[in-house]
Protein backbone atom coordinates (compact mmCIF):
# COMPACT_ATOMS: atom_id res chain seq x y z
CA UNK A 1 0.00 0.00 0.00
CA UNK A 2 1.15 3.40 -0.84
CA UNK A 3 0.50 6.61 1.40
CA UNK A 4 0.54 10.04 -0.04
CA UNK A 5 1.00 13.10 2.23
CA UNK A 6 -0.39 16.81 1.09
CA UNK A 7 1.58 19.52 3.24
CA UNK A 8 -0.13 22.62 3.19
CA UNK A 9 1.95 25.09 4.40
CA UNK A 10 0.51 27.20 7.25
CA UNK A 11 1.18 30.67 4.86
CA UNK A 12 -0.03 29.03 1.73
CA UNK A 13 -1.13 32.24 0.03
CA UNK A 14 1.46 34.65 1.49
CA UNK A 15 4.67 34.62 -0.52
CA UNK A 16 4.85 38.32 0.20
CA UNK A 17 3.94 40.68 3.75
CA UNK A 18 1.99 43.29 1.79
CA UNK A 19 -1.24 43.47 1.15
CA UNK A 20 -3.74 44.16 -1.94
CA UNK A 21 -4.05 47.64 -0.72
CA UNK A 22 0.01 48.04 -0.91
CA UNK A 23 -0.11 46.60 -4.37
CA UNK A 24 -3.17 48.32 -5.97
CA UNK A 25 -1.45 50.66 -8.38
CA UNK A 26 0.64 47.90 -10.25
CA UNK A 27 -2.28 45.18 -10.31
CA UNK A 28 -4.79 47.54 -11.06
CA UNK A 29 -2.64 48.61 -14.41
CA UNK A 30 -1.33 45.32 -15.36
CA UNK A 31 -4.19 42.93 -13.51
CA UNK A 32 -0.80 41.46 -12.46
CA UNK A 33 -1.73 38.23 -9.95
CA UNK A 34 -1.30 39.29 -6.07
CA UNK A 35 0.81 37.23 -3.25
CA UNK A 36 -2.39 38.19 -0.73
CA UNK A 37 -4.99 40.99 -0.28
CA UNK A 38 -8.10 41.79 2.21
CA UNK A 39 -10.22 39.14 1.38
CA UNK A 40 -8.01 36.13 0.36
CA UNK A 41 -9.12 33.12 -2.25
CA UNK A 42 -10.47 30.20 -0.71
CA UNK A 43 -10.71 26.37 -1.82
CA UNK A 44 -13.88 25.73 -0.85
CA UNK A 45 -14.22 24.19 2.42
CA UNK A 46 -10.95 25.97 3.62
CA UNK A 47 -7.41 24.49 4.09
CA UNK A 48 -8.19 21.21 5.80
CA UNK A 49 -11.17 20.28 2.83
CA UNK A 50 -7.57 21.55 0.05
CA UNK A 51 -5.85 19.23 2.13
CA UNK A 52 -8.47 16.29 1.79
CA UNK A 53 -9.39 16.65 -2.06
CA UNK A 54 -5.63 16.65 -2.87
CA UNK A 55 -5.34 13.28 -0.96
CA UNK A 56 -8.21 11.66 -2.14
CA UNK A 57 -7.19 12.46 -6.05
CA UNK A 58 -3.79 11.96 -6.07
CA UNK A 59 -2.68 8.70 -7.82
CA UNK A 60 0.73 7.53 -6.99
CA UNK A 61 2.19 6.71 -10.31
CA UNK A 62 2.89 2.97 -10.79
CA UNK A 63 6.28 3.73 -12.27
CA UNK A 64 7.30 5.73 -9.31
CA UNK A 65 6.01 3.50 -6.87
CA UNK A 66 7.84 0.26 -8.59
CA UNK A 67 11.33 1.62 -7.99
CA UNK A 68 10.09 3.20 -4.34
CA UNK A 69 10.55 7.34 -5.77
CA UNK A 70 9.60 9.65 -3.63
CA UNK A 71 9.22 13.02 -3.17
CA UNK A 72 8.40 16.79 -3.05
CA UNK A 73 6.84 18.54 -5.67
CA UNK A 74 6.15 22.76 -5.58
CA UNK A 75 3.35 23.55 -7.47
CA UNK A 76 2.72 27.39 -8.46
CA UNK A 77 -0.78 28.14 -9.88
CA UNK A 78 -3.28 31.23 -10.41
CA UNK A 79 -7.26 31.53 -8.92
CA UNK A 80 -8.43 33.48 -11.18
CA UNK A 81 -10.78 36.63 -10.77
CA UNK A 82 -13.69 33.73 -11.55
CA UNK A 83 -12.12 31.40 -8.86
CA UNK A 84 -11.13 29.09 -11.90
CA UNK A 85 -7.35 27.73 -11.52
CA UNK A 86 -5.09 28.48 -14.36
CA UNK A 87 -1.46 29.16 -14.71
CA UNK A 88 -0.23 25.72 -13.32
CA UNK A 89 3.72 25.06 -12.83
CA UNK A 90 6.10 23.16 -11.11
CA UNK A 91 7.87 25.78 -9.10
CA UNK A 92 10.18 22.75 -7.72
CA UNK A 93 10.56 19.32 -9.38
CA UNK A 94 10.91 16.06 -7.77
CA UNK A 95 10.77 14.06 -11.12
CA UNK A 96 9.02 13.88 -13.85
CA UNK A 97 6.50 11.30 -12.57
CA UNK A 98 5.48 12.92 -9.76
CA UNK A 99 5.46 16.46 -11.29
CA UNK A 100 3.02 15.49 -14.04
CA UNK A 101 0.61 14.09 -10.97
CA UNK A 102 0.91 16.83 -9.09
CA UNK A 103 -0.12 19.55 -11.60
CA UNK A 104 -2.56 16.93 -13.00
CA UNK A 105 -4.55 16.96 -9.26
CA UNK A 106 -3.79 21.03 -8.71
CA UNK A 107 -5.48 21.60 -12.84
CA UNK A 108 -8.64 19.47 -11.62
CA UNK A 109 -9.63 21.35 -8.91
CA UNK A 110 -13.24 22.46 -8.64
CA UNK A 111 -13.87 26.49 -8.54
CA UNK A 112 -12.38 28.55 -5.92
CA UNK A 113 -13.98 31.58 -3.95
CA UNK A 114 -12.33 34.23 -5.70
CA UNK A 115 -10.05 36.78 -3.83
CA UNK A 116 -11.36 40.33 -3.60
CA UNK A 117 -9.13 44.05 -3.06
CA UNK A 118 -10.12 46.55 -0.45
CA UNK A 119 -12.74 47.78 -2.84
CA UNK A 120 -14.18 43.94 -3.12
CA UNK A 121 -13.23 44.08 -6.42
CA UNK A 122 -12.44 40.07 -7.28
CA UNK A 123 -8.29 39.60 -8.18
CA UNK A 124 -6.04 36.85 -9.21
CA UNK A 125 -4.10 35.53 -6.55
CA UNK A 126 -1.16 33.03 -6.83
CA UNK A 127 -0.90 30.33 -4.57
CA UNK A 128 2.29 27.57 -4.02
CA UNK A 129 1.49 24.41 -2.51
CA UNK A 130 3.93 21.25 -1.67
CA UNK A 131 2.95 18.14 -2.83
CA UNK A 132 4.67 15.16 -1.27
CA UNK A 133 4.50 11.75 -2.48
CA UNK A 134 5.76 9.42 0.55
CA UNK A 135 5.29 5.35 0.65
CA UNK A 136 4.41 2.80 3.62
CA UNK A 137 7.51 2.81 5.70
CA UNK A 138 8.14 6.42 6.08
CA UNK A 139 7.42 8.93 8.70
CA UNK A 140 5.54 11.67 7.25
CA UNK A 141 2.98 12.00 10.33
CA UNK A 142 4.82 13.89 12.53
CA UNK A 143 4.39 17.24 14.28
CA UNK A 144 7.44 18.65 13.34
CA UNK A 145 9.73 17.82 10.37
CA UNK A 146 13.56 17.54 10.31
CA UNK A 147 14.74 20.81 8.89
CA UNK A 148 18.39 22.09 7.49
CA UNK A 149 20.11 24.81 9.51
CA UNK A 150 19.12 27.87 8.25
CA UNK A 151 15.85 26.88 5.94
CA UNK A 152 15.81 26.76 2.62
CA UNK A 153 18.77 29.67 2.41
CA UNK A 154 20.95 28.03 4.82
CA UNK A 155 20.44 24.90 2.02
CA UNK A 156 20.68 27.06 -0.80
CA UNK A 157 24.12 28.59 0.46
CA UNK A 158 25.68 24.92 1.61
CA UNK A 159 25.26 23.86 -1.74
CA UNK A 160 26.10 26.73 -3.58
CA UNK A 161 30.01 26.72 -1.58
CA UNK A 162 30.34 23.19 -1.49
CA UNK A 163 28.92 21.46 -4.64
CA UNK A 164 32.12 20.70 -7.31
CA UNK A 165 30.56 20.34 -10.49
CA UNK A 166 32.48 17.04 -11.92
CA UNK A 167 34.59 18.12 -14.74
CA UNK A 168 33.91 15.65 -16.91
CA UNK A 169 30.32 16.40 -17.17
CA UNK A 170 30.79 19.78 -17.27
CA UNK A 171 32.79 19.62 -19.99
CA UNK A 172 30.24 17.10 -21.74
CA UNK A 173 27.50 19.20 -21.00
CA UNK A 174 26.06 16.63 -19.13
CA UNK A 175 23.56 18.25 -16.41
CA UNK A 176 20.36 16.43 -14.26
CA UNK A 177 18.81 15.90 -10.61
CA UNK A 178 19.97 13.15 -8.49
CA UNK A 179 17.37 11.91 -5.97
CA UNK A 180 19.26 10.80 -2.33
CA UNK A 181 17.14 9.64 0.11
CA UNK A 182 18.45 9.20 3.84
CA UNK A 183 17.07 9.60 7.87
CA UNK A 184 17.53 12.35 10.12
CA UNK A 185 18.51 10.57 12.91
CA UNK A 186 16.75 11.79 17.00
CA UNK A 187 20.02 13.82 16.99
CA UNK A 188 19.79 15.35 13.28
CA UNK A 189 22.60 13.35 11.60
CA UNK A 190 22.39 12.08 8.17
CA UNK A 191 22.03 8.14 8.63
CA UNK A 192 22.46 5.93 5.53
CA UNK A 193 22.65 8.47 2.11
CA UNK A 194 21.63 6.42 -0.45
CA UNK A 195 21.11 7.29 -4.33
CA UNK A 196 17.57 6.49 -5.00
CA UNK A 197 17.36 8.08 -8.79
CA UNK A 198 20.30 8.75 -10.79
CA UNK A 199 21.19 10.96 -13.57
CA UNK A 200 25.05 9.89 -13.71
CA UNK A 201 27.62 8.17 -12.11
CA UNK A 202 29.45 11.09 -11.32
CA UNK A 203 26.83 13.35 -10.79
CA UNK A 204 25.47 10.89 -8.27
CA UNK A 205 29.28 10.44 -6.77
CA UNK A 206 28.96 14.04 -5.70
CA UNK A 207 25.67 14.60 -4.51
CA UNK A 208 25.66 11.75 -2.05
CA UNK A 209 29.26 13.49 -1.34
CA UNK A 210 27.12 16.52 -0.49
CA UNK A 211 25.01 14.93 1.61
CA UNK A 212 27.51 13.09 3.51
CA UNK A 213 29.15 16.77 4.00
CA UNK A 214 26.13 18.13 5.35
CA UNK A 215 25.72 19.92 8.59
CA UNK A 216 23.69 18.13 11.47
CA UNK A 217 19.68 18.67 10.68
CA UNK A 218 17.31 20.33 13.21
CA UNK A 219 15.83 16.92 13.70
CA UNK A 220 12.05 16.03 13.42
CA UNK A 221 9.50 15.67 16.52
CA UNK A 222 6.84 14.17 17.51
CA UNK A 223 5.23 14.12 20.96
CA UNK A 224 7.79 16.63 21.57
CA UNK A 225 10.41 14.09 21.67
CA UNK A 226 12.87 14.05 18.64
CA UNK A 227 12.31 11.52 15.91
CA UNK A 228 14.24 9.88 13.04
CA UNK A 229 12.39 10.73 9.86
CA UNK A 230 13.47 9.38 6.41
CA UNK A 231 14.27 11.66 3.80
CA UNK A 232 14.45 12.19 -0.18
CA UNK A 233 16.45 14.99 -0.94
CA UNK A 234 16.85 16.29 -5.17
CA UNK A 235 20.26 17.26 -6.14
CA UNK A 236 19.98 19.37 -9.13
CA UNK A 237 23.09 19.74 -11.24
CA UNK A 238 22.51 22.64 -14.16
CA UNK A 239 24.91 24.11 -16.59
CA UNK A 240 24.94 27.92 -17.19
CA UNK A 241 24.13 29.27 -20.31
Amino acid sequence: MKKIKIIVLAAITVMGLSMCSQNKQTAAVEDEPVDSCAVMAEFEGGKEALVKYIADNVKYPEKAEEVGLEGRVLVNFIIEKDGSVSNVEVAESADSLLDAEAVRVISSMPTWKAGQNDNGEAVRVKFTIPVVFLLDGTREDIEKQPEFPGGLPGYTEFFKKNMKYPAECEENGISGRVLVKFTVDEKGAIVDPFILKSAHPLLDAEALRLVKAMPKWTPGEDGGKPTAVKYVLPVTFMLQG
